[in-house]
């Protein structure tokens, strides 16, 4: 068997649509952009149900239900209580967001003020050598090309 029969029976398992979910740990089409919406949109349904179940005490069936009831538009006893917890999780990840966001603002304040006041100079720091200056042997690409 050549190491190209290995690698074609590898792709083909893990590309396969008609393994299970978790074969391989593999979700065929997570990496086009609907396969990704739609994961997303599992992992939020998962969070909701999560949250219905442990602060408001719905049971599992049950609070699955009510969150896809509220996704496809219909009404339920408790779709009141899904949207309103689908506000707390936005809500929540909206202030996670914003408090990271202003942390990276403080410590990158002091270098772009720096780059607005002088647009052509570069930090003081330690600049790479030029590719000329270095030895062969620091280069992961092997050694420096020469003209001929």
């Amino acid at each position: 068997m050549r190491s190209t029969d290995v690698l074609d029976q590898i792709d083909a398992a893990l590309h396969d649509h008609t393994v299970s979910r978790d074969a391989m740990r593999c979700t065929p089409g997570a990496d086009e952009p609907e396969g990704r919406a739609a994961v997303a949109q599992g992992i939020a349904r998962s969070i909701l149900v999560q949250r219905l179940t442990d602060y408001h005490g719905l049971a599992l069936a049950e609070a699955r239900a009510a969150v896809l009831a509220v996704e496809n538009g219909r009404t339920s006893e408790h779709a009141a209580l899904v949207r309103a917890e689908a506000r707390a999780v936005a809500e929540e990840a909206t202030q996670r967001i914003r408090i990271a966001i202003q942390h990276r603002s403080r410590s990158l304040g002091p270098t772009l003020r720096y780059l607005c006041r002088n647009p052509e100079r570069p930090p003081a720091g330690d600049a790479p050598a030029a590719r000329h200056e270095r030895p062969a042997w620091q280069s992961p690409y092997g050694p420096v090309l020469r003209r001929r």
